[in-house]
């Protein structure tokens, strides 16, 4: 049985934190968290998560790369952000996440991320 890694997109470390906590405190998976678009496509280069949950705007650019790989490699994905639509065209890769708005409610986001990765191939401990 292979335990699913989330992958937490977020610069934010008090955010990032909070949200990997909450995902921790289900026992279920393995988490890794990056701040930094450039992180995030070196560890997409090598890793797949089970699904990640993901902020539009790093400092270091816009997510539009990393949820193309995501999409094409049918990975499901969270858009946790306080924006409540897209705004520009070259956003609309994020309409195929599903959008929870920050300041989110912890038990809804673990009931997402449950949801999406019961469905997948892979199978929480």
């Amino acid at each position: 049985m292979h335990t699913p890694n989330i992958l937490i997109l977020e610069d934010e470390a008090l955010i990032a934190l909070d949200v990997e906590m909450t995902l921790t405190d289900m026992k279920a998976w393995s988490v890794t968290s990056i701040a930094s678009r450039a992180d995030a496509l070196k560890w997409l280069a090598e890793n797949t998560p089970g699904i990640a949950i993901i902020y539009i705007f790093l400092r270091d650019g816009e997510c539009m790369e990393v949820a193309d790989t995501l999409v094409e490699r049918g990975v499901p994905f969270v858009v946790h952000s306080a924006r409540r639509k897209v705004t520009h065209d070259s956003h609309r890769i994020f309409l195929k996440g599903i959008w929870i708005p920050k300041p989110a409610v912890p038990n809804d986001l673990a009931r997402t991320v449950e949801a999406h990765l019961s469905k997948s191939r892979f199978v929480a401990a």
